[in-house]
């Protein structure tokens, strides 16, 4: 039996490309979320949401479009969503979680209806998205510009359009794995390379934790799924690029010491010009390792950053801990229906005395329990269950290039794990921006056939019968393009 891709084959009305235009709202809504706070206001998410629908009508979706299989553990969250609101007070209050998970279903099914070339337009724009995010938070970072950085710990954090550093450091964590796909997917290119090296410096901007190991759980999917001889390959002077900016940016970190926006920029430049140079062959793709390694010696021997490396080189919050231990006492009151979306306010009182007040528990699969109880946790992982499954029937065969399908679940599980350490799930901004990414990575070209259950670690077979090329339909891509067959 075969899976046969689904999307349509009849060509666009005359003076039309649909898909182009498609594309084109799918960047611009996520962009206007992204300056709005990451779509964590109102104003943000009714952005998105008129974006999206446009590009709805634009490329009519439908069930299977979207995927076929998903409805049914969608429809049960959604259903779940509005019934449990409603219990707890009304419908309003769960609307934001509902117009997330829509949003979320939109964007997979646009994101599939696109052409490889529209796909590449969409995920070209995404990652120029992150870097200008990036660099504005890097701005904030040097220059002490707020709200572009803020304070904390004794130390300015590049919280750029989010206003939230955690959050800005989740988007560009994703965009860097973007970049390394598109390197992966598209060959080396000098332009892309200093795109990721400047997505890089902006995200050490942010300091943040929870960013470095949603950036690492990325990277070890990229490294399982494409081996460790190519992605290290291609993102070695990235990386070093990467470091280089960072290094110049930390002086200028510590809200007590002095601005140094020479040596940022300067360093900023440079990382963007190694982060550019072309991939060596053989032993020599490992000579922007030596530096690097050089770099971790000399900081572990020297700590030349005293200040960040006591506010952030550790594991302990007692934010954190209270607010988890306030969300617990929530969850043990009404553990299967929750409190309900109208959660607000989550308050502990410490053995010590006093009292903690938090508006989040940081850890959003605590956070659904809380207002949604374990049976909206359930259906979640419901969820992301049939998306891994999903995602596992589209895995191409060992002949074809794997670099999107890899980019789709690293950028995944980056999104994972960056929501159980903070609140980054409330921000529509990062997680459609995911949603496009792995809803680009589903087989899309017409008559292209692929041997059910192909995945990971499987041979599959690829039928070349491609529909005659018309306005609407697509050529046939090699390795290395931007759609994986």
């Amino acid at each position: 039996m075969v899976h046969v891709d689904d999307r349509t084959t009849e060509p666009p009305a005359a003076g039309v490309d649909r898909p182009t235009v498609a594309a084109t709202l799918l960047l611009a809504g996520l962009a206007a979320a992204t300056c709005a706070h990451g779509g964590y206001e109102r104003s943000g998410r009714l952005l998105l949401l008129v974006a999206l629908a446009a590009a709805g009508f634009v490329i009519p979706l439908s069930v299977r479009s979207i995927a076929a299989r998903s409805m049914l553990p969608v429809g049960a969250l959604l259903g779940w969503l509005l019934l449990d609101s409603a219990w707890h007070g009304g419908f309003a209050g769960g609307l934001p979680a509902v117009q997330l998970v829509l949003g979320t279903l939109v964007t997979l099914g646009c994101a599939r209806a696109l052409t490889p070339g529209t796909a590449r337009l969409l995920l070209t724009g995404l990652l120029w998205l992150g870097t200008a995010v990036a660099l504005l938070g890097w701005a904030g970072v040097a220059g002490r510009r707020s709200p572009a950085a803020i304070t904390g710990q004794g130390l300015f954090r590049a919280a750029s359009t989010f206003s939230y550093p955690n959050a800005t450091g989740a988007f560009l964590a994703v965009a860097a794995l973007l970049g390394a796909g598109l390197l992966a997917g598209h060959g080396r290119t000098r332009g892309t390379g200093a795109l990721v090296a400047i997505v890089l410096t902006g995200l050490a901007a942010t300091l943040s934790r929870g960013a470095v190991l949603a950036l690492l759980g990325g990277l070890l999917v990229m490294l399982a799924t494409l081996g460790a001889r190519r992605t290290l390959g291609l993102l070695g002077y990235p990386l070093l690029g990467g470091c280089l900016g960072a290094a110049a940016l930390l002086p200028s970190a510590p809200a007590a010491a002095q601005p140094h926006f020479s040596l940022a920029l300067l360093g900023l430049l440079a990382g963007a010009a190694v982060g550019a140079l072309p991939v060596g062959r053989g032993r020599a793709a490992a000579l922007p390792y030596l530096p690097l390694l050089a770099g971790v010696v000399a900081v572990a021997a020297l700590h030349p950053f005293p200040a960040v490396g006591q506010a952030r080189l550790n594991a302990t919050s007692d934010d954190r801990w209270g607010a988890l231990h306030a969300v617990g006492e929530v969850i043990a009151r009404q553990p299967l229906t929750g409190a309900g979306p109208r959660l607000t306010v989550l308050s502990w009182h410490p053995a010590a005395g006093g009292v903690q007040v938090f508006r989040y528990a940081h850890d959003e699969y605590l956070q659904v329990v809380a207002e949604f109880g374990l049976i909206g946790l359930v259906l979640l992982l419901g969820c992301l269950v049939t998306l891994g499954r999903w995602l596992r029937g589209h895995w191409p065969p060992r002949s074809a290039d794997r670099a999107l399908p890899a980019t789709a679940l690293a950028v995944l599980v980056a999104l994972l794990v960056s929501v159980s350490l903070d609140f980054t799930g409330h921000f529509p901004a990062l997680v459609l921006t995911a949603a496009a990414v792995v809803g680009c990575a589903a087989p899309g070209l017409p008559g292209v056939v692929i041997e059910k259950g192909t995945g990971p670690g499987r041979a599959g077979r690829v039928a070349s019968s491609v529909a005659p090329e018309s306005p609407g339909a697509v050529a046939p891509i090699s390795a290395g393009s931007a759609r994986s067959a």
